[in-house]
């Protein structure tokens, strides 16, 4: 937004750098990686579980209440609720399983 992008490519692009590095720390430290899993394979699973679980809703959140209550406490509603999905989501993506 500092830069002068408008507010939903200015998510993407946020997204697209945190993904990686979100994949690369709980692939390292997070998680155990389920070597069965190829890595490729694995942040594949993360990263598109990441678009429609984080992206999605952070995304969708500035869409719907941006114009409500700014563009900064959407986003931050957005991440909350994204949050918990998206860390159910890289435990299977990395780990290869969800609740057990």
């Amino acid at each position: 937004l500092k830069l002068g992008a408008s507010p939903l490519p200015a998510n993407v692009a946020a997204w697209f750098i945190a993904v990686t590095f979100s994949f690369a720390a709980n692939g390292f430290w997070s998680f155990e990686r389920n070597r069965a899993i190829r890595l490729r394979d694995a942040f594949l699973r993360f990263a598109s579980l990441g678009g429609l679980i984080s992206l999605g809703v952070s995304s969708l959140s500035i869409a719907l209440f941006a114009g409500i209550a700014g563009v900064w406490p959407a986003k931050i509603a957005g991440v909350v609720v994204a949050a918990v999905l998206n860390f159910l989501a890289a435990r299977w993506s990395i780990e290869g399983r969800f609740l057990r």
